[in-house]
């Protein structure tokens, strides 16, 4: 896929925001979150117990019951000079439950072959959590659907060459894993397996996600 570049809507953000549907809120909060990171210094993020709250300058500008579980966002970890570097992209924290325990899906990455989440960059047309379940397909042949809001972010440094690294922060969606396809775009590229939150947490690089995987239950999910 293309490297994404920054987005810019050019409008103002509504204000009827608790007329706004659910999907169309996700949408709308994933590009923003990319203009804001681009335009402000402070920039914090909060998810709690049916509500994700977007907080500019200590203004609450967003509000909408899309979370199921209640999740402790760290602290972004954005170490770059200049913001307007971010780069927004959508992750899939595909899970299973499995004798009564939870089970998430690790994949490797193509250049390190460490274990990371399926992701990528914002797609035309398609909601954040769309997209997420795009790449759950492409990148760990999964089947299933995407069952709640955004659950948290992190953030890491893309590798696009050797003279080039592009700072992104990832919004994770969770999918309910249906089926695992053996034939996928990237089947050849890319290992998959099977894991424990805390056994996944312990596999990964990224300190907020490592958080993410350690607190994650899809018990609680699908209550």
């Amino acid at each position: 896929m293309s490297i994404s570049q920054p987005v810019d809507l050019g409008k103002p953000m509504r204000r009827n925001h608790m007329s706004m549907q659910r999907e169309s809120w996700l949408q709308h909060l994933g590009c923003d979150f990319q203009n804001m990171v681009k335009n402000i210094a402070i920039c914090r993020y909060y998810s709690y117990l049916s509500y994700i709250h977007f907080e500019v300058g200590g203004r609450i500008v967003g509000k909408n019951p899309v979370a199921h579980v209640k999740m402790k966002q760290l602290p972004l970890s954005v170490e770059i000079t200049d913001k307007r570097d971010m780069r927004t992209q959508f992750a899939a924290l595909c899970y299973r439950v499995k004798d009564g325990e939870t089970e998430v899906l690790m994949i490797t990455s193509r250049g390190t072959g460490r274990w990371i989440l399926p992701k990528g960059w914002p797609m035309e047309g398609k909601t954040p959590g769309d997209c997420a379940l795009v790449e759950a397909w492409e990148e760990a042949g999964v089947k299933g659907k995407v069952t709640g809001g955004c659950l948290a972010l992190y953030t890491y440094v893309k590798g696009v060459s050797a003279d080039e690294q592009l700072p992104c922060a990832v919004m994770v969606y969770p999918v309910r894993v249906k089926s695992l396809s053996k034939k996928y775009p990237e089947s050849e590229e890319r290992e998959r397996r099977w894991m424990s939150p805390k056994a996944a947490s312990k596999r990964v690089d990224e300190p907020e996600l490592a958080h993410l995987l350690r607190k994650f239950d899809a018990k609680r999910l699908l209550a």
